[in-house]
């Protein structure tokens, strides 16, 4: 399929959610592909063991005399837990590695397939884990110690009545807030390891530096994109567990475990990309606002094109001159030439002098470096 020519400039919310569903439409297959490896076997045994909690829990814990159904139905969902955990932990941080570099490409305009995502994150796959273990080591600890002021706080003040509940909610309230701004300011150290090969603390600072002043916009657009994927999973999920329950009563809990293992393997498989397709669109975003990326992505284009021409140039032979980029005025004979290094423009020597650099809009070596203000 080809791929859409893409306009890069700042996006708002809107922007965001339109390109998004861009993205998700025009790449669902190659994102499915990738998402299946991991979201359709996990999410089968999540659904399965939800089947038998309905099954066997609430009918044990109202009878009595059916203890050792539950600790049947604990011990089982116990061991799924376990594998759930270990399967998560071990091919989740691979798969949105493969995800962001898929999602990355394509925004680029740059073809890739299934095959190339896992190879690409698989040959960075120790910068991977161990990215991933420090942004839980931070989320964690700041969690940790929320929970634990909170705690103290709530104990010591405990007899002091209403005004001190009050205290005590705020000071949770807060703690969340401050626990999901850090978490969202880290969260583009996938981004920032894929696409510019930064590696473990310093994909966690670039990720906070492009982030800043932007942090509670992106916990916002985060926290919406969240909360429709999650309403969107109940209600399916509701819906297919009436159905469910009544196919264990009529044809035994085998069944029922079929139809939640299967839907909850579709809903993974359909909601997985979504909030990586989110945070690389973010990232993206902070680079156009701060980096001018939109301009580096202009001079790209540019250079693509006048590689083009010269190619054409070349095959229609010597009668077709090359001009001066900067002059305009054709480069004949053994005139001496500098060639760009960054787009490949070919100038006048004392042209390139003249001008301090390259002309083309945006291009790194331009005198102004190619950036712009936020």
């Amino acid at each position: 399929m080809a791929l859409a020519k893409r306009r890069f400039r700042p996006m708002g919310f809107g922007d965001i959610l339109d390109e998004a569903f861009d993205l998700y439409k025009n790449r669902f297959v190659l994102l499915a592909g990738i998402g299946a490896l991991i979201y359709v076997p996990l999410n089968f045994l999540s659904g399965a063991a939800s089947a038998e909690m309905m099954a066997k829990g609430p009918l044990a814990y109202l009878n009595t005399g059916q203890t050792a159904a539950v600790s049947e139905a604990t011990q089982s969902l116990q061991q799924l837990g376990f594998i759930a955990a270990l399967v998560l932990f071990i091919a989740y941080p691979v798969v949105t590695g493969a995800f962001t570099y898929a999602i990355s490409q394509s925004y680029l305009g740059e073809a890739t397939s299934i095959g190339n995502s896992y190879s690409f994150i698989l040959r960075r796959i120790g910068a991977v884990f161990t990215t991933v273990l420090l942004v839980l080591l931070v989320g964690g600890g700041l969690y940790v110690g929320v929970a634990v002021v909170v705690a103290v706080i709530a104990a010591i003040s405990m007899p002091a009545g209403v005004g001190a509940a009050i205290a005590v909610f705020v000071l949770v309230v807060a703690g969340i807030a401050a626990f999901l701004y850090v978490f969202t300011r880290l969260s583009l150290a996938f981004a920032a390891l894929v696409v510019e090969g930064r590696k473990r603390m310093d994909a966690l600072n670039r990720s906070w530096q492009l982030s800043a002043q932007h942090g509670w916009r992106m916990v916002g657009i985060l926290l919406v994109t969240s909360s429709v994927v999650l309403i969107i999973n109940l209600i399916i999920t509701s819906a297919v567990g009436q159905v469910a329950a009544a196919a264990i009563q009529s044809r035994g809990l085998p069944a029922g475990q079929v139809i939640m293992g299967v839907t909850d393997a579709i809903i993974g498989l359909l909601t997985a990309p979504v909030m990586s397709i989110v945070l690389v669109l973010l990232y993206y975003d902070l680079r156009i606002r701060k980096e001018g990326f939109d301009l580096q992505m202009l001079a790209r284009d540019l250079a693509a094109s006048a590689g083009g021409q010269a190619a054409s140039q070349a095959a229609l032979g010597p009668a077709v001159e090359t001009k001066c980029a900067y002059c305009r005025f054709p480069i004949r004979g053994a005139a001496e030439t500098t060639t760009c290094q960054a787009c490949n423009a070919v100038y006048h020597s004392g042209c390139w002098t003249e001008h301090g650099g390259c002309t083309t809009p945006g291009c790194p070596a331009a005198p102004t470096g190619g950036s712009r203000r936020a």
